[in-house]
């Protein structure tokens, strides 16, 4: 199930962004491109530690020269998205996928540089499936475990539309339109967080308070 969920979310995010899927659905497998983003995912965990601490950032740097292929995985997941994105600049298309968005007010005073939509592409094609496909997985595991739960969303679903068509991105948003499938999603970010790190902070050169308690100045969180 959860491969199917990433093979899903990777297919759409990045057909939404460079027009074509990578074919995972179809294939029924893994696009390589798709690997190497699950590796990098692994290797964050390393990054922080080598950012934060000296020592670990010198056994970081040995490790990755005497394991070429973490730097080579980097480099393909940078090729391959710098390509497929100047073959969509390239496409004289109607279709409006975000990068069409992002390039109708584009001119040499106004927009992103090509250097800035190349970052939002890797950071859509990897924030927009990875976390989404990790979300579903664990919503979907709560509820397989709690079928009182899955029975309410269910009932709350199939009272709130008729049909299959029905169901579109706008008729879900309405506010107050599907109450306790939207409780049911809220909770599962938080027992099963699709990314379950917070944002690297640090106090002040002083001592400061925080929600009423001394924190030590110059201390990473």
């Amino acid at each position: 199930m959860m491969a199917y969920y990433n093979f899903t979310t990777f297919d759409i995010v990045c057909d939404l962004v460079l027009v074509e899927p990578f074919g995972a659905l179809e294939g029924g497998r893994y696009h390589t491109w798709i690997r190497n983003v699950f590796e990098s995912i692994k290797m964050l965990g390393w990054i922080r530690l080598a950012s934060n601490y000296p020592a670990v950032g010198i056994l970081f740097s040995i490790l990755q020269s005497l394991v070429p292929s973490f730097a080579r995985r980097q480099e393909e997941h940078m090729e391959f998205t710098e390509e497929k994105l100047r073959k969509r600049l390239s496409l004289n298309t109607e279709r409006k996928d975000i990068i069409a968005y992002i390039n109708s007010d584009n001119d040499e005073n106004v927009g992103l540089s090509y250097v800035e939509i190349l970052g939002n592409s890797r950071t859509l094609l990897t924030a927009g499936s990875e976390t989404t496909a990790t979300h579903l997985s664990g919503a979907t595991w709560y509820l397989l475990n709690h079928p009182e739960i899955l029975h309410r969303v269910q009932e709350e679903v199939r009272k709130a539309f008729t049909t299959a068509d029905e169901i579109t991105l706008l008729s879900v948003s309405v506010p107050g339109r599907l109450p306790y499938l939207e409780a049911v999603i809220q909770e599962s970010f938080r027992l099963y967080p699709s990314v379950p790190a917070a944002l690297p902070r640090i106090t002040g050169p002083e001592r400061a308070f925080i929600d009423g308690k001394s924190v030590p100045g110059n201390l990473r969180c």
